[in-house]
């Protein structure tokens, strides 16, 4: 199993390209401006290893010797309660998580290094916000149950309120609450630059004086209130908080 894709194989379809026009971009719903490639958080819960991933051993895909072959029947009921996973889904992300546990150093949490192999990319600022927002207790490292939360959001049966927060955090680049021009314009130039599409800088400061126009924001910092509000009107930027392998039938 693998954490879906990285540039490489991604500027996949679900990927929000920024492309400009014959006259440079047009900041539009369909231009997704507001939505970088959250596709390569995909979690393909079944099939094999990443190929592209010349360091995970086959011998040990799956062969954790820390954590225990299944999962604790209470921190699964608990996983459940506090997820939109179900018991198949949860144990399903259990074994993807051994598997990228185990592909750099044995010791049952994922590293900075281990999820982006699992990612199949280098280093992202989108990668590097995931890891982020996913370690939640800020060690360096994803343990079981903040791997299965952090995915939670982008099931099909998580509200859209939680996808837009989840959205909002990975452009709060600072993490000050707010999403400032510059998180947004380095968000941009990453995203751009990973799905190899050529903006100058200002087509790019187009895009974001667009975006901010539209959430009706003038002082250059966006609220999770006017970015909630934006989203309604530009759907395209939670198209890609949904990943439709997290979802399976109760």
């Amino acid at each position: 199993p693998r954490m879906g894709c990285g540039s490489s194989t991604a500027a996949q379809d679900t990927s929000a390209r920024i492309a400009p026009g014959e006259d440079g971009p047009a900041p539009s719903e369909k231009d997704g401006a507001l939505a970088p490639s959250t596709s390569e958080a995909q979690v393909a819960t079944s099939g094999g290893a990443n190929p592209s991933s010349p360091s995970r051993s086959p011998s040990k895909q799956g062969k954790s010797s820390v954590l225990p072959r299944t999962i604790d029947t209470d921190e699964l009921a608990k996983l459940c309660q506090a997820t939109n996973f179900d018991r198949t889904q949860v144990e399903r992300l259990y074994e993807v998580f051994k598997v990228i546990s185990s592909s750099g150093s044995d010791d049952g949490l994922i590293d900075k290094n281990e999820f982006e192999l699992a990612l199949g990319l280098k280093s992202s600022l989108f990668c590097d916000r995931i890891f982020a927002i996913f370690d939640v207790n800020s060690d360096k490292n994803i343990a079981f149950d903040e791997f299965v939360a952090g995915l939670s959001v982008f099931s099909s049966r998580a509200p859209v309120e939680d996808k837009v927060r989840m959205s909002f955090k990975i452009h709060d680049l600072d993490g000050d609450g707010m999403v400032s021009r510059e998180d947004l314009r380095k968000m941009l130039q990453a995203t751009v630059r990973e799905n190899g599409i050529d903006l100058t800088a200002d087509q790019l400061e187009a895009l974001v004086s667009a975006a901010f126009s539209q959430a009706g924001v003038e002082e250059g910092h966006m609220s999770v209130e006017a970015y909630a509000a934006l989203a309604k009107q530009r759907p395209s930027m939670l198209k890609n908080m949904t990943i439709p392998s997290l979802s399976v039938s109760r």
